[in-house]
């Protein structure tokens, strides 16, 4: 049953990722992660954070948000990825589909526990 929800959302945000948001802008390859706000929230090497698209972790103060973060951490930090289907939302922030080590991390992310699926098409808070 996990296997299915995983599966749906991979194909979800592969079909439908760019089709939504404000403002879609190009993207972004190769770019080298240099901080990590939390489970959800990581900056690249020109300071501009990227927040995964479609999922939604505790912040750090929260029950697991260290351990996301942790993870989130392992995953992508000093490590360049590759930045798919790049939008910003209402709030000007910009969110995409994050590829490091071929190996796509929203999926990660809600796979392990870390996160939540939140769904496509709306605008997270």
């Amino acid at each position: 049953m996990l296997r299915r929800k995983v599966v749906g959302l991979v194909l979800a945000m592969t079909a439908t990722a760019g089709a939504v948001g404000i403002g879609r802008l190009p993207a972004l390859m190769g770019d080298l992660v240099v901080g990590v706000t939390d489970g959800d929230t990581f900056t690249i090497e020109n300071k501009q954070p990227i927040r995964l698209y479609g999922i939604d972790a505790p912040e750090p103060q929260f029950c697991n948000g260290e351990e996301a973060k942790n993870r989130l951490k392992v995953l992508v930090l000093n490590k360049r990825v590759l930045i798919r289907q790049p939008y910003t939302d209402l709030w000007r922030r910009v969110m995409a589909l994050v590829y490091a080590d071929g190996k796509l991390i929203n999926e990660i992310m809600v796979r392990e526990g870390m996160a939540e699926y939140v769904g496509l098409g709306r605008d997270e808070t």
